[in-house]
């Protein structure tokens, strides 16, 4: 899988912001459900907004 870069500006989402985008990102990735569950820590979320047309072609 190729991902091209982009740029972008994203700042970690804490308590509260981070709840509600964990459906959404089980629904894209399911096994991070159980990645979830088996630690104590709290695993940072970060939703890229993304800040300019260009990238590396």
């Amino acid at each position: 899988m190729f991902f091209k870069p982009l740029p972008g500006d994203g700042p970690p989402r804490h308590a509260g912001r981070g709840d509600r985008l964990w459906p959404v990102v089980v629904a894209a990735m399911p096994s991070y459900a159980a990645y979830r569950a088996a630690t104590a820590r709290e695993i940072p979320l970060v939703l890229v907004t993304r800040t300019g047309r260009g990238g590396v072609t």
